[in-house]
């Protein structure tokens, strides 16, 4: 009898799970979603059962529904894995990637031959910041399925994450070879353009999303950064409003309240991200930027307190993203690499180290800490008809990657590199640096920040070339970089206070000896000096280059004069508001102050 009231109930839950599958096909929602409640409460110790139910549930939108059932089928057989692979599947679309890469790895391990399960786990990793595991385990999904444009893409953003520009791009542009309508891989493509300083062709790629997808939350973001970055930021509110989505949407918030802001609406812009923030369920990616962007509003709007609250706990929650011991590990690898140079390149060595037979004067290596003031200086220097700009290249860290290769060790290996080995790696520079400039142009600007620790290889590669280092008050310095949600793991240290004087530290002792032992020239760019005197300090770098006056390069900020113009340049006048802001957060700083060599930068120093 017992066997029977059980037969009778599988088989209403499996009616009641076939209607639900017709009432979705007929479009029927509601009807569908109370066919699955229906079958998942007649079948409560069903793991079957209850899995069908939660993927109805799920295909209907009803993410935390679907959650309870994949759950439940899992308590029953904790070896059903299409249950966990579902479950992980809902915690990314309720934007937890912290939970759901545990549940996938499990898939992974167990079942190393479902592809899906790889390609989310990608997913997953990206979206915390684990852009190196990211990319294994996306290389084991395109084992499988090569030409898949969403696995190319993903991979594609994982490389960008981790600076590897060109082979990002190569990975997108492989994406758009398999479906050329791709909306993902135009974004992405667009954004890694935009970031490289070429911002007319990135918004082509946003245009092709938005023609027939009007609300694509990243190529609408792209698109309406652009228009701001043009100065058109009442046209960027206009096409974030015409798309249909929310207002408060969290992807597209950001850059509108730095539109809002830069109209001097701050305070509406203050309230739009204070309202979204309260946003059940919000992704921890939004919640690290919208805070990040509610921090300098405030800081903008003078509300002091409550900026430096907002951007600890905007660092708080980045920090904790982080895999264990990042970014400590980086910083004990940069430290150990800070020796290694000083070593390979010290002063009675650099002498005797080969040069290369270039003798040309067209790379300009601008190089110092983040928000030192480069991108400024590239705006500046690449408004003259002669300059242009490469953006950040990561060739020197290819070229230094190829020399380790060559003499078994690098920096260590400086000392075997040959005349034709340098010869090769300065040709090959030299054609990425001016691919996209025109005949007339040079000089050609190189941004990469992280350029300062190759200056002993630029030297070897390029005698005549030149050097901009961009400095800045040190406690300004770190205040700006503790406000900024910064990309990629090259950055990581710049989410603590702590990390940062560390960094700071490293930055300024290898600066110290590259200024010890360099023949490279090189020009001092002191922000401080820049902002008080544009006009002189623009002539001097003009002049530096070696070129002639022009008096467009005091027009820098008005769209079209500069050639290459940083990812979000500047479209105004320069002021002195952001010269000796930290004094207005003393106290939080305070303890920072005394490992940052303050009285020696003031006095003149850097």
């Amino acid at each position: 009898m017992a066997n029977a009231v059980s037969e009778e109930r599988i088989q209403r839950a499996l009616t009641a799970l076939h209607r639900g599958r017709d009432e979705a096909i007929a479009g029927r929602n509601a009807a569908a979603a109370e066919s699955f409640r229906k079958a998942a409460a007649l079948e409560p110790d069903d793991a079957k059962v209850q899995l069908r139910a939660g993927e109805g549930l799920g295909n209907l939108g009803l993410v935390e529904e679907a959650e309870a059932c994949f759950m439940a089928a899992l308590a029953r057989n904790p070896v059903l894995h299409l249950a966990r692979f579902n479950l992980a599947l809902a915690k990314l679309a309720r934007g937890v990637p912290d939970e759901a890469a545990p549940l996938l790895s499990e898939v992974v391990r167990a079942r190393p031959d479902v592809a899906p399960a790889w390609l989310h786990l990608g997913g997953a990793l990206n979206a915390q910041g684990q852009y190196q595991e990211a990319g294994e385990a996306l290389s084991r999904y395109l084992q499988a399925v090569p030409q898949d444009p969403v696995g190319l893409t993903w991979m594609g953003a994982s490389l960008q994450f981790r600076g590897h520009f060109d082979d990002a791009e190569r990975y997108y542009r492989a994406a758009l070879a398999s479906d050329p309508e791709f909306s993902d891989a135009h974004a992405n493509l667009g954004k890694l353009l935009q970031a490289q300083g070429k911002p007319g062709v990135a918004a082509e790629h946003f245009h092709r999303v938005l023609t027939v997808n009007p609300a694509h939350p990243q190529a609408l973001s792209g698109m309406a950064a652009w228009l701001d970055n043009e100065g058109r930021q009442q046209e960027a509110i206009e096409l974030l409003d015409r798309s249909g989505l929310p207002r408060d949407h969290p992807d597209l918030v950001p850059i509108r309240a730095r539109a809002l802001r830069k109209l001097d609406r701050a305070s509406e812009a203050r309230d739009l991200l204070e309202s979204t923030l309260l946003q059940p369920a919000l992704p921890s990616e939004s919640q690290v930027q919208l805070r990040f962007s509610l921090a300098a509003t405030c800081d903008q709007l003078e509300e002091f307190a409550i900026a430096w609250k907002v951007a600890t706990e905007a660092n708080r929650l980045k920090r904790a993203s982080f895999p264990d011991r990042v970014p400590g590990t980086d910083l004990e690898a940069m430290s150990v690499a800070v020796t290694d140079l000083e070593k390979a390149f010290a002063p009675a060595s650099m002498e005797n180290l080969m040069r290369s037979g270039c003798e040309s004067e067209c790379p300009v290596f601008i190089v110092g800490m983040p928000r030192a003031g480069k991108s400024l200086a590239e705006q500046i220097v690449c408004s003259h008809g002669c300059v242009s700009g490469a953006g950040e290249l990561t060739a020197m860290g290819e070229i230094s990657a190829a020399l380790e290769r060559r003499t078994g060790a690098w920096p260590e290996g400086a000392a075997r590199v040959t005349r034709t080995d340098l010869d090769e790696m300065a040709a090959v520079y030299l054609g990425q640096l001016t691919a996209d400039a025109p005949d007339e142009v040079g000089r050609v600007t190189d941004t990469m920040p992280f350029n300062f620790v190759h200056l002993g290889l630029i030297e070897m590669l390029f005698p005549r070339s030149r050097v901009i280092h961009c400095v800045r008050h040190p406690m300004d310095l770190v205040l700006r970089c503790y406000f900024k949600n910064f990309a990629g793991r090259s950055l990581r240290f710049a989410f603590s206070l702590e990390d940062l004087v560390h960094y700071y530290g490293l930055y300024r002792r290898l600066m110290g000896h590259w200024m010890r032992v360099s023949g490279l020239s090189t020009y001092i760019l002191r922000y401080e000096s820049l902002i008080e005197d544009t006009a002189g300090e623009t002539r001097r770098l003009i002049d530096f280059l070696g070129l002639d006056w022009e008096p467009r390069c005091l027009e820098f900020y008005n769209a079209g004069v500069a050639t290459s113009a940083a990812q979000t340049p500047i479209r105004r006048p320069l002021n002195d508001r952001e010269v000796a802001r930290w004094k207005h957060y003393s106290d939080q700083l305070g303890v920072a102050a005394e490992s940052l060599h303050v009285a020696e930068y003031e006095s003149g120093g850097f």
